[in-house]
């Protein structure tokens, strides 16, 4: 048992460390990009979720960047799922070659 005490506390710990690098690359971003694809979100109904806790952590960070709002967390049959459809209503769509422009400019 505390064997996987310490396996525990390290994965926690490195869990945290990504977290936190990841937040502070966002942070220092010019540019957020998301790219939507069915294997990053899931249209349900109205709302579009994510499975990945990883998805929905760089999206969460990206929108505390714009702005400050209410988070909903859901469960459904025993699986995390994360409403993400007001972060991806505060992100402008753009093309592929209008993102190309950008960066080259």
């Amino acid at each position: 048992m505390a064997k996987y005490d310490d396996t525990s506390k390290i994965g926690d710990a490195f869990t945290l460390i990504l977290r936190e690098s990841l937040q502070d690359m966002i942070e220092k971003c010019p540019y957020f990009v998301f790219l939507q694809s069915n294997n990053s979100v899931s249209n349900q109904g109205l709302s579009c979720i994510t499975y990945s806790a990883w998805i929905y952590e760089e999206l969460k960070i990206a929108h505390s960047i714009s702005s400050k709002s209410c988070l909903t967390i859901a469960m459904e049959s025993f699986q995390i799922s994360y409403d993400i459809s007001p972060f991806l209503k505060s992100l402008k769509t753009i093309t592929l070659s209008e993102l190309s422009h950008i960066i080259n400019s």
